[in-house]
């Protein structure tokens, strides 16, 4: 994702999707991989956020988000089933999205978190970024 040079500095959105965690199951000698089902944690976002003012209340401190209309699960990174390498291959989005799929979360005191399940949306750093630092759980 794309990261604003300054403060308060106007940048185009980079809308992606980490991953929809894959989970690997054995079928007799086979192994496949599937969707993680969802009432795991590991397709989860827990972004905690901290705007560079006490009291600040409104957007630019947590990512914007796209809901999808369908769930998108992650793709292998190559198509050898039988190596170690990750599941995991991040989606991302190149086009310019209507400003009303545009979901820009409200920060205020008291309400420091957004939870969200990665393969339900694509997000990006905002537009107009107004935060000091996040951290990302999931």
């Amino acid at each position: 994702a794309t990261q604003n040079k300054n403060m308060g500095d106007k940048t185009e959105h980079a809308w992606h999707q980490d991953y929809g965690k894959l989970e690997e199951t054995e079928e007799g000698a086979t192994t496949t991989f599937e969707p993680a089902k969802a009432t795991s944690n590991g397709n989860k976002h827990v972004f905690f956020a901290f705007p560079p003012e006490d009291n600040y209340e409104g957007t630019g401190v947590f990512s914007h988000l796209i809901k999808l209309k369908y769930e998108q699960w992650a793709k292998r990174k190559d198509d050898d089933r039988n190596n170690n390498s990750s599941v995991e291959k991040p989606m991302f989005y190149r086009g310019t999205v209507p400003e009303q799929y545009i979901v820009r979360p409200w920060y205020a005191p008291g309400r420091e978190l957004i939870v969200f399940r990665d393969v339900d949306v694509l997000h990006s750093t905002p537009d107009v970024q107004y935060r000091t630092s996040i951290m990302r759980f999931g």
